[in-house]
Order: structure tokens, then C-alpha cells, then sequence
């Protein structure tokens, strides 16, 4: 890309990943709950999101939201997005999301399947993959393109 004239801050990469949004993390008492209910059927609801930033990291592009994908991994051949800035979006998203749940409950009654169930809705996601995606430094995002493009990662 160098010998082409590009600097870090022109290349831009797209990462488009799912999201089960109303799907818990294994380990959580709800997911343990719900599993002994008669006819017990994971929550499937998908969202399909792009994520899309420059090499240098210093440009992150608001994530696309895709409710429904006629064409699920459309981008599956050109993930350069390395894995480890996906991993830390799902890291703060969950954090997050844990983190409202405990605000928005504490010292009320309410359980946490109430809240999953009655509290948290679609705009309540979209809010949250905002924030995780805003804490997702500039630094991720570059040592993302090492073994692609050496010489524009910053140490």
C-alpha cells in the first residue's frame, strides 16, 4: 500500500460481525434458569453490524446496523479486522451491559430475567454497541493490521 501512495489514515477495513443481542452470556443465572423450562429455545435474535475504521485507528466509522441480512458474511473473505478488536467490542458491550442492568436495579426488586425480559429492548442494544465501539481505542484498531501492513502500525 506504500508503494501506491496510501498512508494509514486512507486504508479503511469493514468487519461485519453478528451480534445475539438478547442472548446472555452461558455462565449467567438467566441462561441457567431458562434452560430448565419445559420447550426451552435459545433467544436467536440477530443483528448483523459493519464495523469499519482506518488503518491508523483514528477514524471509526458509527457502526452499520443490518436488522436482517439477505446475505449473512457477505465481507467473509476480507476480514482484516483482527479478531482481538472484535473480542474487546464483545468484552465492553457485556460489561455494559452488566454495568445498566446493576444501575437500573439496584434497590428495586426486580430480577434479572425481568429486566432482560420487560427492560431491555432493541434502542437499549443499538445504545450500548455505541458505547463499547467508542471505548475501543485507536491503538486496537491499528496493532489490528500487523501482519498486513507492518510499517503502519505505531508501537
Amino acid at each position: 500500500m506504500t508503494e501506491e501512495g496510501y498512508f494509514p489514515q486512507q486504508v479503511f477495513n469493514c468487519n461485519e460481525k453478528h451480534l445475539f443481542w438478547k442472548r446472555m452470556p452461558k455462565g449467567t443465572y438467566i441462561t441457567q434458569e431458562e434452560t430448565r423450562l419445559p420447550r426451552y429455545m435459545p433467544m436467536k435474535d440477530r443483528l448483523t453490524f459493519l464495523f469499519c475504521a482506518n488503518t491508523s485507528g483514528n477514524l471509526k466509522i458509527k457502526p452499520l446496523l443490518v436488522y436482517h441480512s439477505e446475505n449473512p458474511q457477505a465481507f467473509k473473505k476480507h476480514r482484516l479486522m483482527d479478531q482481538q478488536v472484535i473480542s474487546n467490542f464483545k468484552k465492553l458491550y457485556t460489561r455494559e451491559l452488566f454495568r445498566q442492568y446493576f444501575e437500573r436495579t439496584n434497590g428495586t426488586t426486580l430480577t434479572l430475567h425481568e429486566y432482560w425480559r420487560d427492560h431491555f429492548d432493541i434502542v437499549s442494544c443499538v445504545q450500548l454497541i455505541k458505547i463499547a465501539w467508542d471505548e475501543i481505542s485507536q491503538d486496537n484498531v491499528n496493532t489490528a493490521w500487523h501482519n498486513l501492513w507492518p510499517g503502519c502500525v505505531v508501537l
